[in-house]
């Protein structure tokens, strides 16, 4: 089953993108634990924001499995990609879309240009990323690819009434363009 997925065009208002909320139609070709293949897309023709769109996607890749960390701990925190992750997460928190620019991939810059774009992107990260949870993030470990990284960050999530806030874990994906880290938020 395939969870989401977005369109990123120029031709949708504001360059925002399209995401499927009642799915992606997938076509198996090859699922097991070495390797995914087939193709996906809406299924049938579709109209969103006055643009007519229709589109498959081919595709055949290795199932990556879960590597184990680059480093842990209190050194995490002083990687790269934390440090970058950090500092998305305080402009995000501040608002600061100039700063929001320098950190964040060509996809969302392009969409914090104009008015319907930033507003977008800006709702999208305050849900996926609430000020009430990562404002007390601690970055715990970092897997290192090279060239791109996840970077891990352990919190608590505020309950309802009296019961105890919950763990959250949350994973950030930043990759290296032109020896600049960026966050890739979403």
């Amino acid at each position: 089953e395939v969870l989401s997925a977005e369109v990123y065009d120029k031709a949708f208002k504001g360059g925002i993108n399209k995401m499927f909320p009642n799915g992606i139609h997938f076509e198996r070709k090859v699922f097991n634990d070495k390797v995914i293949s087939g193709k996906i897309g809406p299924g049938e023709p579709d109209d969103f924001a006055s643009v007519k769109y229709d589109f498959t996607a081919t595709f055949n890749a290795p199932v990556e499995h879960e590597p184990k960390p680059s480093i842990e701990g209190a050194g995490a925190a002083e990687t790269a990609p934390a440090k970058a992750v950090q500092e998305f997460l305080q402009a995000e928190m501040a608002n600061d879309v100039p700063k929001l620019k320098k950190l964040l991939r060509k996809e969302f810059v392009e969409m914090l240009e104009n008015p319907e774009g930033k507003d977008a992107v800006m709702g999208l990260l305050a849900q996926t990323y609430p000020v009430n949870e990562v404002k007390q993030l601690k970055i715990v470990r970092v897997f290192d690819f090279g060239d791109r990284a996840w970077v891990e960050g352990v919190t608590k999530r505020p309950s309802e009434g009296k019961k105890a806030p919950t763990d959250v874990t949350y994973r950030i994906r930043t990759l290296r363009v032109n020896g600049e880290w960026k966050v890739q938020p979403m």
